[in-house]
């Protein structure tokens, strides 16, 4: 076979290893501007991996600093399990006085609240420093990729993506200059727990 040949055919075979890797990386994707708008969510509700920190007013052994279990639940000493996804922390110091008030454990219990440290989100891709971040209250695409130093030179603007996973699979796509337009969708989504930002 002639060197000629041989090359024609190693260019050929790495031009279709290109388009299959290529075309393994596309797939179906949702524009983000194409969602149905989400309700606005005012105060931040505690996520599953959440790290709540709980005191109980002039009773430090009540008081517990933890993580929101897999299920969901915040172990309180003396009162056990309780169920804290998906409530505001507020809402579970008021929970935590009460059963402490029934129990006749604490008289006028007083107790707060605080989320000392929240889910992460990825960010992945062709950002400055791709890794975890904290996902706090209403957390944009825009806030997530400042955090991650912005889009590198070699970044397509309209290749911006959220992973989700829950409750269904789905690829959201972006476009850079829609997530600063506040008459645009795009600039209100907000990121959940396990969601992955990739820049493509």
């Amino acid at each position: 076979m002639s060197v000629t040949l041989r090359l024609s055919l190693l260019l050929t075979t790495v031009a279709l290893l290109a388009t299959g890797c290529a075309s393994s990386m596309q797939g179906p994707f949702v524009w983000a501007s194409a969602l149905p708008p989400e309700p606005a969510q005012q105060t931040y509700r505690i996520q599953v991996g959440d790290e709540l920190r709980l005191r109980v007013w002039d009773n430090e052994p009540l008081s517990v600093t933890a993580r929101v279990r897999s299920d969901g639940t915040f172990v309180v000493p003396l009162l056990g399990e309780l169920a804290v996804a998906g409530r505001p922390a507020d809402s579970v110091a008021r929970m935590v006085e009460a059963r402490l008030g029934q129990a006749q454990l604490v008289i006028n219990p007083r107790v707060t609240v605080i989320v000392d440290e929240t889910v992460a989100v990825s960010v992945l891709g062709k950002v400055t420093r791709a890794g975890s971040y904290p996902l706090g209250a209403a957390r944009s695409v825009a806030d997530a990729l400042a955090a991650a130093g912005g889009l590198t030179e070699f970044a397509r603007d309209d290749q911006i993506f959220v992973l989700r996973q829950t409750p269904t699979p789905q690829r959201i796509r972006f476009r850079f200059r829609e997530l600063f337009d506040p008459t645009n969708p795009s600039s209100r989504f907000r990121l959940r727990a396990g969601d992955v930002v990739l820049v493509d």
